[in-house]
């Protein structure tokens, strides 16, 4: 009895090194690269259905999308009406499936809360291991494109519609924008050789676009070093929620509450610095880094 105990303990041990290893060879897969074979063999949890665990072992022959997303994003949240309208106009031929690195338990709560239970028919990936190490991002929401067993591209959450979905169904050139997410923790399109000059300091630097930058999200966050605060950078932002962020700040420091109907907007067209509000001062500190 005890050899026979000592056995299985020693089996458990080997079948848990053993997935443990194969999560960690998985790499990182660029557009249009095949997909490792355990991506479609691995079994993950899920939530809002009706087993526990799912694979995609019967869905190699329909365009998968993966829309990465967490419980606080709420340009996530706003897209998944969306995409369940998608699934069911597309029925089998498309494989839309929520996935989130948060654990089961989170995501449980969420779905049983009176926000989260508007959403009960996302079938939705949890604690995920497999999917993050093939298709890294440093931002949700991120949706991968999978097409005839291959990576089609990477794309923001306003990519996905009937139109483009049609065009990649029939083969057609579709109007995708591959987005690969930059490190925002870095000077903005400098390029990253510059890291390996030696005896070069970035003393200095600008940045200034006009229009939208899919590969960063909308938001603010500080750039600190050792508690000092060195910088301040503004993305996907129109003029008038930069003026908000600010003078939220300045507000703050005299301790006073600022309201949006302090501003009085006095230019010829308010419209061009005015558009939907993405920022909000109460999101304001998890922007901040």
């Amino acid at each position: 009895m005890k050899n026979i105990f000592c056995r299985g303990i020693l089996s458990l041990i080997f079948i848990l090194v053993e997935a443990t290893t194969s999560f960690a060879q998985n790499k990182s897969v660029k557009v249009g690269e095949k997909l490792p074979d355990n991506f479609w063999s691995t079994t993950f949890q899920v939530v809002n259905y009706p087993q526990k665990t799912l694979n995609l072992s019967d869905d190699k022959n329909k365009l998968i999308l993966l829309d990465f997303w967490n419980t606080w994003c709420s340009a996530c949240l706003k897209a998944f009406p969306k995409m369940e309208m998608l699934k069911e106009q597309f029925g089998d031929k498309v494989k839309i499936l929520a996935v989130s690195n948060q654990d089961r338990q989170i995501l449980e709560k969420f779905f049983a809360s009176k926000n989260g239970q508007r959403f009960n028919n996302v079938v939705s990936v949890a604690g995920d291991q497999l999917f993050h190490p093939l298709f890294p991002h440093r931002g949700v929401p991120y949706v991968v494109w999978i097409k005839d067993g291959k990576l089609l591209s990477t794309t923001d959450g306003a990519q996905v519609n009937e139109k483009t979905i049609k065009e990649v169904l029939v083969g057609e050139s579709s109007g995708l924008q591959t987005v690969i997410q930059i490190d925002k923790t870095r000077p903005l399109m400098l390029s990253e050789s510059y890291d390996a000059e030696k005896n070069t300091e970035l003393s200095a630097y600008s940045f200034l676009s006009k229009g939208r930058i899919r590969s960063l999200d909308y938001g603010t966050w500080f750039h600190r070093d050792k508690g000092k605060t060195y910088g301040r950078q503004f993305t996907n932002l129109s003029l008038m929620e930069i003026y908000n962020a600010l003078a939220d700040e300045l507000f703050e420091l005299r301790g006073e509450h600022f309201s949006t109907k302090r501003i009085i907007n006095r230019i010829r067209k308010p419209e061009e610095i005015i558009y939907f509000n993405r920022y909000s001062p109460k999101n304001k500190k998890r922007n901040q880094k």
